[in-house]
This record gives structure tokens, sequence and C-alpha cells, in this order.
């Protein structure tokens, strides 16, 4: 209560002002590594006792008004990790590039580290208490991305990484009253008993699930714990959740379509014999937190990587990703490609006749493009830009819906909607088509075992066939 009783002041003179109420003060003490606890007392808050480890000493200055843990948070302690370790404000500092234990060192080759970096992208953004959406997706994704190969600097080196590892692993203690972790505690004082999984490291590990680590723990009893948990905080599917997100941000550079997005889902069920589904905007998040460390230099270690990860029989997921990746960025000189690919008895010596300043243009193109499937990953296009033969990407769009059908191309926003010549270009078509329903399919194809520049002497065509790029890929390309 303010205390409102005026003193008589020594000399005449005004009455000091009233004291101000005093609310309550926090008092914040350890009770355990990784765990702190709020209570109210009239008393001035005690200086914090020491926690076990010198490296999960509370900082100076922090901690004089810990927020109360929710049910799935691993409590207060942790929310200061970035004054403890240095973390970064959202995602960074990864451990796993350089952690060097378990399954993380070596090839990477493990089926089993996609869900294990799933568990710990969980824990890390926990501990956080990161709130951006999808986060635990982006942080694990960020644990096994290679960004040691792109950004050192955002990965820790291996002390660094073993000691702020140990530290995230150890707040997970006590494991009891966390919801998501309910499965896990009825069966973790089986695991530290004599013969049970953990029992390698019961001098150090807690042991019931109602106190901390007995002592600090040691880099490989925290690697033992966190896959020992991984199951009962991921299902079996989100290691190929993770892998499907990934690769489906990696070659389309964050923007998928519907149509794409069912085709991927289909091709893992066949092949996985899992359903997955592929959220709203996750593909976005991915590309647009790390895809600024991503251009045409490290694509390749990066994809491959991701690619690797496939199993040998997923060879239609595969085909489909190998496939977008060598069109990311390149839909219009893609489409002009397949156009002349698949009709290469439309009449493009005219077309370049009426524009043969962007046939000159796309020729450029394609020796720039050359054979290198990752061009479109450019920051800068340069001569390979849509805007330097628009016409001849409006002639293949609509030769590629008309005539073959791709109806989804009219989505597309790079194609220009309107040309010169449109009325010619646009009889031209209805010409092709109008011939080739008198004729037949005959009418569209090459013969088998001859390529459309021997076929028809079309020295246009035979720019694009016999080009580097066409022989990799060919009329395979994707829409």
């Amino acid at each position: 209560m303010p205390n409102n009783q005026q003193h008589p002041p020594p000399a005449p003179g005004p009455a000091p002002p009233a004291a101000p109420p005093q609310p309550p003060q926090v008092q914040v003490t350890t009770q355990g590594v990784g765990q702190l606890a709020a209570q109210e007392s009239p008393a001035p808050a005690p200086v914090p006792a020491p926690l076990p480890s010198p490296a999960f000493q509370q900082p100076a200055g922090v901690g004089q008004q810990a927020p109360n843990p929710s049910e799935d948070s691993f409590g207060p302690a942790l929310q200061w990790a970035s004054f403890i370790f240095g973390r970064s404000d959202k995602f960074g500092d990864f451990r796993l590039p350089n952690i060097a234990l378990g399954i993380f060192q070596g090839q990477w080759d493990n089926d089993a580290i996609l869900r294990t970096a799933a568990a710990y992208g969980r824990i890390r953004v926990l501990a956080q208490r990161l709130t951006e959406e999808y986060s635990q997706t982006l942080m694990a994704l960020g644990e096994v991305l290679m960004v040691d190969k792109i950004d050192p600097s955002k990965v820790l080196a291996q002390v660094a990484a073993q000691a702020a590892f140990i530290g995230d692993i150890t707040a997970v203690f006590p494991i009891t009253g966390k919801q998501f972790l309910t499965s896990a505690a009825r069966e973790y004082p089986t695991a530290v008993a004599a013969g049970g999984a953990l029992a390698a490291h019961a001098a150090l590990l807690p042991a019931d699930i109602t106190t901390a680590p007995q002592a600090p723990l040691t880099p490989l009893a925290a690697m033992d714990f966190l896959q020992w948990l991984t199951p009962y905080i991921t299902d079996a599917a989100k290691g190929t959740e993770l892998l499907v997100w990934m690769l489906c941000s990696l070659s389309k550079q964050g923007t998928t379509s519907t149509a794409f997005e069912t085709k991927v889902v289909d091709a893992i069920s066949a092949e996985f014999g899992v359903t997955i589904s592929i959220p709203p905007g996750v593909v976005k998040a991915i590309w647009h937190e790390y895809g600024g460390l991503i251009n045409e230099t490290n694509i390749k270690v990066i994809f491959d990587r991701w690619i690797g990860f496939l199993p040998p029989n997923a060879l239609r997921t595969r085909l489909t990703m190998e496939q977008e990746a060598a069109g990311g960025k390149l839909t219009t000189f893609i489409t002009i490609v397949r156009a002349m690919e698949n009709h290469p008895r439309f009449n493009w010596t005219a077309i370049t006749q009426l524009f043969p300043a962007e046939w000159t243009n796309f020729q450029t193109a394609i020796a720039a493009v050359g054979d290198n499937r990752f061009y479109g990953y450019k920051k800068d296009l340069g001569a390979v830009r849509s805007t330097q033969y628009k016409s001849l990407g409006y002639i293949a769009k609509e030769l590629m819906v008309k005539v073959s059908g791709e109806a989804s191309l009219n989505r597309h926003a790079g194609f220009t909607r309107s040309t010169a010549f449109k009325a010619t270009i646009d009889k031209m078509v209805v010409n092709y088509l109008r011939v080739g329903r008198q004729l037949g399919i005959q009418h569209y194809i090459v013969p088998a075992g001859i390529t459309a520049y021997q076929a028809y002497d079309d020295p246009v065509v035979g720019v694009v066939v016999n080009s580097p790029f066409t022989a990799l890929f060919g009329a395979n390309l994707a829409n």
C-alpha cells in the first residue's frame, strides 16, 4: 500500500510527493539445468544460483522477469540461449553440419537423418520460442541444407556446435508435464534402466522424468538421447515430408502450382507408399528464408545432396524434380524449345522472318544456357531473360496450349498477352491445328530415328533440336 504519511520537513517548504505503490517482485530461482521457476515474493529478488555446468551459466543482467512457460515449451531458461550461445534471432548458428556425432557425420546418407533433424528442429524452435510460421520446418531444413557450404558464418564450429547441442538437449528435462513428450515420458524409465536404449548414459541422464540431468551431458549422450526421442515427437513420414518440401522449393524456386503439388504427392504415394501433404505456403517460406543463399554456382551440390536422399526406386519423383530444376525461371525459354521439338512442321521459318531480332536473341540465349541445367538460378538471367524474345514465347505458348493441350501455361504471368502481327500468328496456329485434324497425329510428329532437322531440312528447328540443352533434356522438359 502507498505510504501517504507526511513527515515534517527540516525547513519550511513543500512536502515530498507520496511514494508510488510497490508491485510484488519476481524471484527467479534455479531448479536444475534448463528449468527456471518464477514465483511472487515480497522480498527483493536474490542473485540466481549458478547452474551445474559453466556452459549453461545464466548471463549477467538476464532473467529478472521470466515468462511463464507454455505446456509445450521447454521452460524459460532456453529463452535466453541467444545470450548463452550467441544464436541469431531466427534461423542460424546451426549445429548439425559440424557436430560430427552419430548419423550426422560422414556422407550423411542415413535415411534417418531427416526425421532426426525434424525432431531437433522442433526442440530448437521451442527452446528459442520462435513463432514464425513453419519455424520448425525452417530450423530443421537449415540444419541439413548444407549451409556450411554456402554461408559458413551461419554454422557453429565443432566445439561450439557440440556445446550448444548439449544445451538444447539438456533443456528438454524434466520431461514430465509436457504434452508432446507424454509418450516419451512413459517409456523413459525403461530406456535408462539396465539393458535399456539409454542405459550407457544412466550416470548422466536423470533417473526419472521429473528431474534434470545428474551431471553435464556428453555430446554422445545428448545425441543418443535425441535419436531415442525422435520417434516419440515426429511421425514416420516427417522425414519424407521435409525432403519433398525442400525439393519442391529448390526445383521451383519457391513457386509451385496446385497441379504440380498434386503430381508430386501422387508420385510419393506410388513410390514411397506413404501419404503426405504440402501445406499452403511452406514451399514459398523455405525459399524466402534460404533462397537468397542459393545461386547457379552452389545449387548443384545442394540439389544433388537432396536428390541423394531419394530411394533408388523413386524414379518418377527424381525425374520430376530434375526436370523442374532444369526449367527454373526459364519458362518462356523452355516453352519455345518444347514447341519447336513437338511441332517441327509449324512454319518456324516464317516466324523468324517476322521477328528477326528476337530470333537472333533466342539463338544467343541458347548459346548462353548451353548444357547448364541450373542456369535459371542466376540472379541476373542476362541474355536469357524472356523479354528478349517475348513474341516467340507467345507463339510457342499458343501452340502448346491450343495444339498440345497444356492449358496450365495460360496461367503463367511471364508470357505476353499480345504481340506484333498477332492476327497473322493466330491464323497460322489455327491453320496448323486444322490441317492436323484433317491429317491426323502424324502431321505433328517426326518419324522415329531421325531428328526434325533431318526430316524437314529446317535450319530454324535444327538450331534448337541440335543444341546442347535440348540434347541433354529433350522434349521431356516439364511444363
